[in-house]
């Protein structure tokens, strides 16, 4: 009995360590299956992004109170996650894109500009997907 407390014990420890880890270099545990699995099984998602020094993004009445979004969804084609983003307010409305899946989230180019990665926090409803890119911040929400 004692030996069995014992184990669940640093079971326990041994989880908690590699959640502080995880916290601390910004990397999920979750792992490819997890990340794809939760990326397509949600039919979209709301991507915003701000260069304002946030923990959320704005979500004002107006346009100039609220952060940039577009919606996205994301599907399996093969062994691939491809993205594909809407957004009317852009010159170019909408884009495919090719996501690159790894153990703590995902990278992604989007419709402009350089590679952008976002880190998956499955204890985070709101936002489980966050990611910063030069002074950019990101935040992946499901669409209701």
């Amino acid at each position: 009995m004692k030996r069995r407390a014992f184990v669940a014990g640093l079971g326990a420890l041994l989880a908690a360590a590699l959640t502080a880890e995880a916290q601390q270099t910004g990397k999920s545990p979750a792992g490819v299956d997890t990340i794809k699995r939760v990326l397509t099984g949600q039919r979209q998602w709301t991507l915003y992004w701000d260069r304002a020094p946030l923990d959320r993004p704005r979500l004002g009445p107006r346009m100039a109170d609220r952060s940039a979004f577009a919606t996205v969804e994301f599907m399996r084609v093969g062994l691939k996650v491809i993205g594909h983003a809407t957004d009317e307010r852009f010159q170019y409305p909408e884009c495919d894109f090719e996501v690159a899946v790894g153990d703590g989230g995902f990278t992604f180019a989007g419709c402009f500009g350089s590679d952008k990665t976002m880190t998956y926090d499955p204890d985070d409803r709101e936002y489980p997907f966050r990611g910063r890119d030069v002074g950019t911040l990101f935040w992946l929400a499901p669409k209701n």
